[in-house]
């Protein structure tokens, strides 16, 4: 087995002997006082809170999703609406890239 060099173990032992001098040492852990009893209309108020705050969000909640449902389905028709305009535009281009193409190949339609 491995001795430490003799320097290391000087170090450990002088630590080890001078932190109490200068303070270092852990003192005893204090005791904490009994906690007090919390009053009956403050527990009240705290679970009333509580109660109201869950009420409020589960009504915003169904109020927001039914308007989001809403929104979403006026996005539809409108989304609906521009692919078919697109579409159209797009076939229309394509039909008369067709026609100029078929001018300069010389063939009559």
């Amino acid at each position: 087995m491995m001795t430490p060099p003799n320097d290391f173990l000087i170090v450990i032992l002088t630590f080890k002997f001078s932190h109490k001098r200068r303070g270092l040492h852990t003192s005893k852990m204090s005791t904490l006082p009994a906690p007090k009893n919390v009053s009956a209309l403050i527990r009240f108020s705290r679970w009333a809170a509580l109660g109201t705050g869950l009420m409020y969000g589960l009504v915003r909640f169904s109020y927001l999703k039914r308007k989001e449902a809403r929104l979403q389905e006026a996005d539809t028709k409108i989304r609906e609406a521009r692919e078919a305009k697109l579409k159209a535009e797009k076939d229309a281009k394509a039909k008369a890239e067709l026609d100029d193409l078929a001018k300069e190949a010389g063939i009559a339609k």
